[in-house]
């Protein structure tokens, strides 16, 4: 008789440690599913950032408005880097810590357009007005937004895929810094020296 108790008392608690691990099992998958689509979304809004970003350019190259318009055009092309910049910072902040991002990453990108100063042990290395400044698009300005374009297009193509025709949704974390670090981490003096020599 103690046997059998015994015997019936290991199947229930045997039954109910099969239960609770099948629980865990199944929260653990919803977890790492969540996860996954989390990172695929951000995958996608970063990549749409970068592709309305190009347009912006585009557009400005293309139109080359005048004035009023041309400011206009300026603050639409800072917002989708902001975008761009903010959608990194939160993968960073709230989806993956090891998803690089530094505080300044696209301020190579953005300072030119409302004007800025680079200096090296307090002697000024290079000052660009505003791009506004004249009212219109001057050559070095539209070299600095070609070469913005260039960068920006070659950060879009290393996260396309051929298969969804938009952006890779297998990319690891290790991949996409990769695309970051290659492409969107530049030295400001650099680039404009490069661009405007």
């Amino acid at each position: 008789m103690f046997k059998q108790r015994l015997l019936q008392s290991m199947k229930y608690i045997i039954g109910v440690a099969l239960l609770i691990t099948g629980i865990f099992s199944y929260l653990y998958y919803q977890e790492v599913k969540e996860e996954q689509r989390q990172w695929k979304r951000f995958v996608n809004h970063f990549y749409h950032s970068i592709d309305r970003s190009l347009g912006r350019i585009d557009t400005i190259i293309a139109e080359q408005p005048k004035a009023e318009q041309l400011e206009q055009r300026i603050a639409l092309l800072e917002k989708e880097l902001y975008t761009a910049e903010t959608t990194l910072a939160n993968g960073h902040y709230f989806l993956d810590g090891a998803i690089y991002y530094s505080y300044d990453l696209f301020d190579p990108f953005t300072s030119f357009l409302f004007g800025t100063k680079t200096s090296v042990n307090g002697i000024v290395r290079l000052e660009l007005p505003p791009m506004s400044e004249d009212q219109l698009l001057d050559e070095d300005e539209l070299a600095l937004l070609k070469a913005l374009r260039d960068i920006l297009k070659e950060t879009k193509d290393a996260m396309y895929s051929p298969d969804t025709k938009q952006e890779n949704p297998e990319l690891t974390v290790e991949e996409f810094n990769e695309i970051i670090t290659t492409h969107l981490d530049k030295d400001k003096l650099q680039l404009y020296k490069d661009t405007l020599e």
